[in-house]
């Protein structure tokens, strides 16, 4: 690790770092974890979806107190860093690929009964200001949405309970494999040399799991503000679009401002 490339620090960098050890291969190392979805879905999406542009896990130990996950290296810049430079027609091709990509792990069957969640029965997370984890297995829709409804500071019971009214139904959404985390922080781009770009990776799997088909749309705007200037949001892809969701998504911005 010392004489490895460190390629990202978390906010706290003697928590999580992420390590480039050769031209394939990447190590994470994340201090006092408990929590292996990114592991385990990646491993999942290996066998079920081989074809999906994400890292590829190759192991994962435990050395004094610090987890260390090799997978591989997704070779390209974040969209963080390139959205900026990019006209409206390579920015419409990012779009569309993220579309397909992301229709596609949708598309995995879910089993009725399954708990929500990991993929290892991790439970479910929500991430506003802070990160909740389900307590007790989330089996259906209604659960899940009890589960949000009692976020901290998630205000008065009637006020709750009006938002719960507000809601669509239940039956009319599915469940769907979710990466719970789609911003340009965590997809990665290669341009070409004829001034295409390609979408060679989606990384940090660590929210992801079976959830409400809503809940993509709800996550991928989560640094939305009102004075939101990044056009980013006017191209986010269609499947996970608020515009699809629109319901689902103004509820969950209701809730959202009780914690902000």
């Amino acid at each position: 690790m010392e004489r490895s490339q460190v390629i990202w620090k978390g906010p706290s960098a003697t928590r999580k770092m992420v390590f480039k050890c050769n031209a394939s291969i990447i190590l994470k190392a994340v201090r006092d974890m408990t929590d292996f979805t990114e592991y385990t879905s990646l491993q999942y999406l290996r066998q079920q979806r081989p074809d999906v542009p994400n890292p590829e896990p190759l192991g994962m130990l435990r050395f004094n107190g610090i987890v260390l996950i090799f997978m591989t290296y997704q070779p390209g810049d974040t969209l963080t860093t390139l959205w900026p430079t990019l006209d409206q027609v390579q920015k419409r091709s990012i779009q569309e690929q993220l579309n397909k990509i992301l229709t596609d792990l949708r598309s995995l069957p879910f089993t009725p009964g399954t708990p929500l969640g990991g993929t290892k029965g991790e439970g479910c997370k929500d991430v506003r200001r802070h990160l909740r984890r389900s307590s007790q297995p989330i089996t259906t829709i209604d659960e899940f949405e009890e589960f949000l409804s009692k976020g901290y500071r998630s205000g008065g019971h009637a006020f709750v309970e009006l938002l719960r009214e507000l809601s669509p139904p239940a039956s009319s959404c599915k469940i769907v494999f979710t990466h719970g985390d789609v911003r340009p922080d965590n997809i990665i781009v290669k341009l070409t040399e004829d001034h295409g770009c390609i979408v060679t990776g989606l990384i940090d799997w660590e929210y992801s799991g079976w959830y409400p088909e809503y809940y993509e749309a709800a996550k991928s705007t989560n640094c939305l503000s009102p004075y939101e200037e990044d056009d980013w949001y006017l191209f986010l892809p269609d499947c996970v679009s608020p515009m699809r969701y629109a319901h689902w998504w103004l509820l969950d911005r209701v809730r959202e401002s009780r914690v902000v």
